[in-house]
């Protein structure tokens, strides 16, 4: 949607935005950024403890370890890009809901769905450790 809009052809103008300085907040936000994509990336590993249900897994597994590894990198690199070019990264920085304000922005619509939708994504992550762990003194049990 905010692809088609038009936004990344301003990429080239705004590339030395995208280079970290050396302050203390700055690192503060990337490594805050980096917990996040960790927490989002632990779900991987659970496709693992969840492999006996999947038929053939020796060919299925890895091809969709691999498809989703791929269609998330590519999504975050999307999401980071569009924000990034939406909204100056001092504003973004002061924003503690920025793809709430982008959707806001962008659409002039109340961000109230895109709130439901990070906040299902969110619950999603605690859910699938729930069926993770209950799956592992199972098989230890056996």
């Amino acid at each position: 949607m905010l692809i088609g809009s038009g936004t990344l052809t301003e990429l080239q103008e705004h590339l030395d935005e995208f280079s970290p300085s050396f302050e203390t907040t700055v690192w503060t936000g990337i490594l805050g950024g980096s917990f996040l994509a960790f927490y989002a990336f632990i779900g991987f590993e659970d496709m693992v403890n969840l492999a006996e249900e999947i038929k053939d897994v020796r060919r299925t597994l890895p091809a969709a370890i691999v498809a989703t590894l791929v269609v998330t990198t590519l999504i975050y690199v999307i999401v980071v890009l569009v924000a990034n070019l939406a909204i100056t990264p001092a504003e973004l920085g002061q924003n503690d809901a920025f793809l709430a304000l982008i959707y806001e922005r962008e659409t002039g619509s109340n961000p109230a769905l895109i709130n439901l939708i990070s906040i299902f994504a969110v619950l999603n992550g605690p859910l699938i450790q729930i069926i993770m762990a209950l799956r592992v003194p199972y098989r230890l049990s056996a």
